[in-house]
C-alpha cells in the first residue's frame, strides 16, 4: 500500500498505488494489522496512522480486499459498505486510486498553514491523520507552507539525485567530493571484508578497495548507461575483477541518471561526436604497444586481455564506446590526476598538448586522442 512515486506523471495517474492487488498482496488478517499499526513493520513507511479502531480496520480491509475483479479471494466478516464510506472520508484517495466519487475534501495547503498546531500538525492529531511528525518535522513545514507551495510544482531530477544519493548511502561505498567512502572509516569492522572487494581499481587506484569516486559521474557517463547500469539492466559487469557488487534501483535509476547528468550541466541524449574513418587505424596503432602509448598493457580489448595489469587494470576498452561522454575523455586524457589525484592513469600530454610521439598527427594530443575516440567509437573491438 505504499505509494510508489513516478516523476513526469500526474498526481491522479501514476503517483499513487492502486488499491486492485491489495487482495493478493495480504494475507488473511494481516491487511487490517496493517491498517491498524501501519509503521510497525517499516518506520520508512509513507503510510499514515488513522488511529483506526479493530472495527473500522476490519471493515476498510474487508471493502479494499473486494476491490479485486471477480471479488475477493477470501469470504471476511465485515460490511463492505461501511468500509466503502471509512474509505472516502478517511480522504484515502488523496494517495491511492479507485474508481468510486470521492465526496471527503482536504484542507487546502494554506489552511493547514494558518492552523497553527491543529490538524494534522498537532502533536497528537484527534480526527486528522497521524504521520508522527517530529517537533523539527512540524516547525519545517510551518515554515514551508507559510511561504507558498510552488516550490512543489517544480519538477528538479538534480535536486532528486542529490536526494536518493543520501537515502541510497551510495557514500557508504563510493568516494565523493573529496571524501572517503564511510567504510573506509570503520576499518575495524570492514578489514575483513577487504579480500571481497577485489583487485586494485585503475579509476581510483589509491584506495584500493573502493568502487569508482562519483564526483565526475554525472559529466562522465553517458545518461543512458547510467540509467542501465542503476536500474540493473546492464547485461555485464564493467570490472569484472571486483568482487563487491553494485545493487540496482530500478525505481529509482532512471531519473537519477538523469539527475546526475543534470547536476553537471550535461543534456540527455548528448550527441557524441565521429572523426574521419581514416583516424581508426591511426587510433589503434595509438593504443597499441608498437608505436603506441601501451594503453593495451592496462586495458583489455574485447576478448583480448590487458597484456601487463602490474599496478591496476583498467576498464575494457570496448565498455567505452557506449559509457563515456567525448567532453570529459577528453579532459581526462589531457590530464588524469587533475581529476583523480589518485589515479595510475599516466598523463601523456604536456601543458602545450604536445605528446611524445610526434611522428603521429604531429604529436598533437587531441588529435592523437580523437584518433583514439574513433577507434574506441568505431574499431572492431
Amino acid at each position: 500500500m505504499l505509494a510508489t512515486r513516478n516523476y513526469g506523471t500526474n498526481i491522479s495517474d501514476g503517483c499513487r498505488t492502486a488499491f486492485t492487488n491489495i487482495d493478493g498482496k495480504f494475507k488473511n488478517g494481516a491487511l487490517r494489522d496493517f491498517l491498524l499499526k501501519p509503521w510497525a513493520h517499516d518506520t520508512w513507511g509513507r503510510m499514515p496512522d488513522f488511529g483506526l479502531s479493530q472495527e473500522e480496520a476490519t471493515q476498510l480491509a474487508v471493502f479494499l480486499r473486494s476491490l479485486k475483479k471477480g471479488g475477493p479471494t477470501k469470504v471476511l466478516l465485515g460490511n463492505v459498505k461501511k468500509g466503502e464510506m471509512l474509505v472516502l472520508s478517511l480522504g484515502c484517495l488523496n494517495c491511492h486510486k479507485n474508481p468510486i466519487k470521492e465526496f471527503y475534501q482536504a484542507p487546502s495547503m494554506s489552511s493547514i498553514a494558518k492552523a497553527g498546531d491543529k490538524g494534522c500538525l498537532s502533536e497528537f492529531p484527534k480526527t486528522a491523520p497521524n504521520f508522527y511528525f517530529t517537533t523539527e518535522q512540524r516547525a519545517a513545514l510551518k515554515i514551508f507552507l507559510g511561504k507558498g507551495t510552488q516550490s512543489l510544482k517544480r519538477r528538479s531530477l538534480a535536486e532528486f539525485a542529490e536526494r536518493q544519493v543520501i537515502a541510497l548511502n551510495c557514500r557508504a561505498c563510493h568516494p565523493m567530493d573529496g571524501a572517503q567512502n564511510r567504510l573506509s572509516h570503520l576499518p575495524g569492522l570492514t578489514s575483513h571484508l577487504s579480500v571481497e572487494v577485489g583487485d586494485v581499481d585503475a579509476e581510483a587506484a589509491g584506495r584500493k578497495k573502493d568502487p569508482p569516486d562519483l564526483t565526475h559521474v554525472g559529466e562522465m557517463l553517458q545518461t543512458d548507461w547510467m540509467a542501465r547500469l542503476f536500474t540493473g539492466k546492464l547485461n555485464y559487469k564493467p570490472r569484472p575483477w571486483m568482487k563487491m557488487r553494485m545493487p540496482a534501483f530500478p525505481a529509482r535509476g532512471e531519473h537519477l541518471a538523469h539527475g546526475l547528468a543534470q547536476k553537471h550541466g550535461m543534456p540527455s541524449g548528448v550527441k557524441q561526436p565521429t572523426f574521419e574513418a581514416s583516424q581508426t587505424s591511426v587510433g589503434q596503432k595509438l593504443v597499441s604497444t608498437n608505436g603506441g602509448f601501451g594503453c593495451v598493457a592496462c586495458h583489455a580489448v574485447g576478448d583480448k586481455p590487458a597484456l601487463a595489469p602490474f599496478e591496476g587494470q583498467g576498464l575494457n576498452f570496448t565498455y567505452s564506446r557506449e559509457r563515456l561522454n567525448h567532453e570529459f575523455y577528453m579532459r581526462w586524457m589531457l590530464n588524469p590526476q587533475r581529476l583523480n589525484p589518485f589515479s595510475i592513469m599516466p598523463r601523456y600530454a604536456d601543458d602545450e598538448g604536445q605528446t611524445a610521439l610526434a611522428d603521429a598527427l604531429a604529436g598533437d594530443a587531441h588529435d592523437q586522442f580523437n584518433a583514439i575516440w574513433q577507434y574506441l567509437a568505431n574499431g572492431d573491438l
